[in-house]
């Protein structure tokens, strides 16, 4: 048997309009909300969507121990040589320590990740994903598939 939600959950999947992101030449980049992503199924979480960056993410109402996955798939359209990109999950816009690093050495080379973590959170706490470029130089990243899950363990 699975974990118990406890009635909290919510999710946001691919976008339905912006599906491509640009990266300048000067790195790291700052970090960037991801992609405006598409409303999932929720209950007693607030999912913030729009425009990216200031969306895509969750407010929380409710206090508790959450599991949140984020599954990415992107292709890189352009750059050059082997491009850094790193994505973090940030609480209250603050960036959690643990993140995840990327590479993408060719153009129209498929990249997937899965980033997981459990937290206690409290009530209006703002979960959200963000990504920016490490290294390498100016680069366009193509939206491939997106999801972010939370759900309340305890």
């Amino acid at each position: 048997m699975g974990p118990q939600s406890y009635g909290v959950y919510s999710e946001i999947e691919d976008s339905l309009t912006v599906t491509t992101k640009a990266f300048g030449a000067t790195q790291p980049t700052p970090f960037e909300g991801f992609y405006e992503l598409s409303s999932g199924p929720t209950n007693n979480v607030t999912q913030n969507l729009g425009p990216a960056p200031l969306n895509n993410g969750f407010t929380l109402q409710q206090a508790g121990v959450y599991y949140i996955s984020f599954d990415l798939v992107f292709n890189r359209l352009s750059g050059t040589g082997n491009d850094i990109y790193e994505v973090a999950g940030f609480v209250n816009g603050i960036q959690n320590p643990n993140s995840l690093n990327l590479s993408s050495r060719r153009n129209n080379d498929q990249t997937n990740a899965t980033l997981t973590a459990i937290g206690v959170f409290s009530i209006g706490d703002v979960f959200d994903v963000r990504i920016r470029q490490n290294s390498g130089g100016a680069s366009t990243l193509q939206l491939v598939r997106t999801n972010l899950t939370i759900y309340r363990l305890a």
